[in-house]
């Protein structure tokens, strides 16, 4: 309950909370992270990526027949890629607090 509420009036503190899960080798390395134990991560640890999170959907729908592809329809990688990328579009459709494509 307290992580809707936070979601719902409190945008800063919800950034924090690890929804997003994470576990593509591939994908975090984008990040310059490491796969390791951890598959959660905050809207926070993403925001210094949201271009290239915005870019890599572009480049995504490019390769793999534009968005009306499905998730189910993309290979593993692209799938989870594009995955994310919808994710963290989803969770703030503007990019945090401005616009998104950064």
């Amino acid at each position: 309950m307290q992580w809707l509420t936070d979601v719902l009036f409190n945008a800063p503190v919800a950034d924090q909370y690890p929804v997003f899960v994470m576990q593509n080798a591939e994908v975090l390395g984008l990040f310059g992270w490491e796969q390791s134990d951890r598959k959660y991560f905050s809207f926070a640890e993403f925001t210094p990526f949201l271009k290239q999170i915005d870019e890599q959907g572009v480049q995504s729908d490019k390769l793999e027949g534009g968005p009306t592809l499905g998730l189910s329809e993309r290979d593993p990688e692209s799938a989870q890629r594009a995955g994310a990328v919808s994710a963290v579009k989803e969770q703030h459709p503007a990019g945090g607090r401005g616009k998104f494509r950064g």
